[in-house]
């Protein structure tokens, strides 16, 4: 789906701020999982993840924009840049003297 919906041109800094995002928050997890699990039992920390991560989906899931979403169809499916909808900015350089 993101192949489709996102232009060709972004796609890959669309990605890594997506991998940036869900890597990034792994150790905090690991460091609040720890303290809660001998504070209130490994059972109820698992309990209380599955929780949060089912509110997160069913949050999503409530969002028209998600639900709405849609494949499309091979034929539909074109480069967005031949498309005329992305105008890439160019990456900066970085020059060494």
């Amino acid at each position: 789906m993101e192949q489709q919906h996102v232009p060709e041109a972004v796609l890959g800094r669309v990605d890594s701020v997506a991998w940036t995002g869900s890597i990034l928050f792994m150790p905090a997890a690991y460091a609040i999982a720890g303290p809660v699990a001998g504070w209130i039992g490994v059972r109820e920390t698992l309990l209380g993840a599955a929780a949060i991560g089912t509110a997160c989906t069913v949050g999503a899931l409530l969002s028209r924009s998600v639900r709405d979403l849609r494949r499309l169809e091979e034929e539909d499916v074109t480069p967005s840049v031949s498309r005329g909808e992305v105008d890439p900015a160019p990456l900066p350089t970085l020059s060494i003297p």
